[in-house]
């Protein structure tokens, strides 16, 4: 990796990236009626935070 290249920010954007994909698969299921089970929800709230 070059200087201005730091692995783990890297995968970091990766996977803010890949997270915010899931949260809007997650909307557009509810928005067509669709139900997220409350653990999920939780789960995802909690892996945000970590991001």
């Amino acid at each position: 990796y070059g200087a201005d290249e730091d692995p783990k920010t890297d995968l970091g954007k990766k996977l803010s990236e890949h997270f915010d994909e899931i949260l809007e698969k997650f909307k557009e299921a509810l928005e067509n009626g669709k139900t997220v089970k409350e653990v999920t929800i939780e789960k995802l709230i909690e892996i945000r935070h970590k991001l």
